[in-house]
């Protein structure tokens, strides 16, 4: 008897002894993302409140400078780049939380390398001349130029490499981007290959060790932090991978660094191998001054955005009328003669009816091109079921907030052609 109580309080003791281990790890792995929460909100503070701070300190330059066409250029140019650079953080911390949910949905663009380089080129430019870097691209070694994969997220990944390099570079240094292609060992596909080298500070071999968690950011003694979220990486190394692709580098300190980033991508032309679907390559036209002309009716609640979207329209040579919630688009639009209107451009989040529910209204109204006007969302959410939610509702396409000319005549080009009877 004796020893059975002996027995039992030693298994109790045993029990309770994995049970506390159990709780310390636990305890521990909740200190870990409490800390790592902690940094994280700590260094969005400071990432968001400088571009901030820069927006709100140039826009009251031009305020008191109104009278100085010099200055209030090149203090609107310093605002343009504070608020790309806001932009690129918000959208990080927003592709982070769809990978982890599993919410991104790759896509299928046939679209042209060399457009698509020259595109980047066109963009990280500024960035590189800033510190009067040199920056060179090699396409010599790229056999095949029409293929089809996510080109925007294949942006995405090249100008977030890109730009490291710039920032972890110094005054007068090199940049290079090399791209070649191989085929691949699927038929139909050709692997790709982006090579991203610079002359710039390199990282330890501690820091490589981490270099894909997300927030890493490796702080060398006497010297700047360029600043960033230290979400890029993590970011780009999940989509490589979810476009069934890889990524490698090399990198020592004070030398410099290489990223080489492969994408399988599906060619265009005729194969052998008899591919059942293969992607048609759309016909390249040109969408600039499409608004030119055009009698637009837009719904938007807040008060700025409404006179910001009428002075873009307005510069396009177009007509806009605006209202401010989704109940006046409707009475607006259903009150007005037929085909008033060539186009209705539409926020989601507002008072009276949401932009789903205006939609749906319109579409199921009377009028003569209630199903044939073209209906674009245009918003803040930016996320792909929220693009899937707008063309269930019956609008045509999405364009996300902030405002950009160029993807709205776009946008405007490509449904107006679906529209037009003709």
């Amino acid at each position: 008897m004796n020893n059975s109580n002996s027995e039992n309080m030693n298994n109790s003791v045993e029990a309770l002894t994995k049970e506390n281990a159990a709780l310390r790890e636990e305890l521990e792995a909740l200190r870990h993302k409490s800390s790592i929460q902690q940094d994280f909100i700590s260094r969005m503070s400071h990432d968001i409140r400088s571009p901030l701070n820069a927006i709100i300190g140039f826009a009251t330059l031009i305020k008191n400078h109104s009278f100085n066409a010099q200055k209030v250029h090149d203090q609107a140019g310093k605002i343009l780049k504070s608020s790309d650079y806001m932009l690129g953080i918000i959208e990080d911390v927003l592709n982070i939380s769809k990978i982890e949910s599993g919410s991104i949905v790759l896509k299928n663009d046939v679209f042209d390398l060399d457009q698509c380089i020259q595109d980047i080129n066109e963009i990280i430019i500024a960035q590189v001349h800033q510190k009067n870097q040199k920056f060179s691209i090699s396409l010599d070694q790229l056999q095949n130029r029409s293929v089809c994969c996510d080109e925007n997220y294949l942006k995405q990944i090249l100008l977030n490499l890109l730009s490291n390099s710039c920032k972890y570079t110094s005054e007068g240094g090199d940049i290079n981007l090399m791209v070649r292609d191989r085929e691949s060992d699927r038929c139909g596909y050709v692997d790709v290959f982006f090579e991203v080298s610079d002359n710039g500070r390199g990282m330890s071999e501690e820091f490589q060790k981490t270099l894909f968690t997300p927030f890493g950011r490796e702080q060398q003694s006497g010297i700047p932090d360029p600043g960033g979220t230290g979400l890029g990486l993590a970011l780009i190394k999940n989509m490589i991978e979810m476009m069934g692709g890889t990524i490698s580098f090399e990198s020592e300190l004070g030398v410099g660094t290489t990223f080489i980033v492969m994408i399988p991508m599906m060619l265009t032309g005729e194969v052998s191998c008899g591919l059942d679907e293969r992607p048609v390559v759309p016909e390249v036209s040109s969408f600039k001054g499409i608004l030119k002309g055009l009698n637009i009716l837009a719904a938007e609640d807040n008060d700025l955005n409404r006179e910001l979207l009428s002075e873009i329209i307005l510069d396009q040579g177009a007509k806009i009328e605006t209202v401010p919630d989704g109940r006046a688009a409707v009475d607006k639009y259903t009150s007005s003669p037929d085909n008033t209107y060539d186009l209705i451009l539409m926020d989601i989040m507002m008072p009276q009816l949401n932009g789903y529910e205006a939609t749906r209204l319109i579409r199921g109204s009377s009028k003569k091109d209630a199903n044939s006007i073209p209906i674009i969302a245009m918003t803040g959410n930016a996320f792909e079921e929220d693009v899937q939610k707008a063309l269930e509702a019956g609008m045509n396409a999405h364009v996300s907030k902030p405002f950009n000319i160029d993807a709205i005549e776009k946008v405007v080009a490509t449904n107006l052609r679906k529209n037009d009877p003709n």
